[in-house]
């Protein structure tokens, strides 16, 4: 980028003040450390400034600071991102357990419904033949 042979240009023909501008610049448009959202153009410019103090290391003199701290931030960001990302698989997992509880409590009352039936029907049918047999006893003692 423009940025890049500037501070190089500058770097090579011993323009500090102008080296130190470049880059102070580059750094600030970065907008890291102000919370705000970051778009694709100062993701370009952390990614320039990393790659200026990687590439061009012996040229940026005593503008490592804007440096370290772009990787201060990216590293930071690194750990956040991780940390949300396993408490998503955590949160994730949890609900996998509660729906796998729901479904087994639902199971298990199924069943149960199934055997209070099971156990409710023969007993309907014993009380339906003595009723029955006392209704036949109470006709039969009535016609003799």
């Amino acid at each position: 980028t423009g940025f890049r042979f500037a501070v190089c240009t500058a770097g090579l023909c011993g323009n500090d003040t102008a080296r130190d501008a470049f880059v102070l610049a580059l750094s600030r448009f970065t907008l890291l450390g102000t919370g705000t959202i970051l778009e694709p153009r100062h993701v370009r410019c952390i990614q320039t400034l990393l790659s200026l103090g990687k590439d061009d290391g012996e040229l940026v003199g005593n503008t490592w600071e804007h440096m370290f701290k772009a990787l201060s931030e990216v590293h930071r960001f690194h750990e956040l991102f991780q940390l949300m990302a396993r408490n998503d698989r955590a949160a994730a997992a949890a609900a996998d357990r509660r729906s796998r509880r729901q479904v087994d409590r639902e199971r298990r009352q199924e069943a149960r419904q199934a055997r209070q039936r099971a156990t409710a029907e023969p007993g309907d049918q014993d009380t339906r033949s003595l009723s029955e047999s006392d209704e036949g006893s109470l006709d039969s003692d009535i016609f003799s």
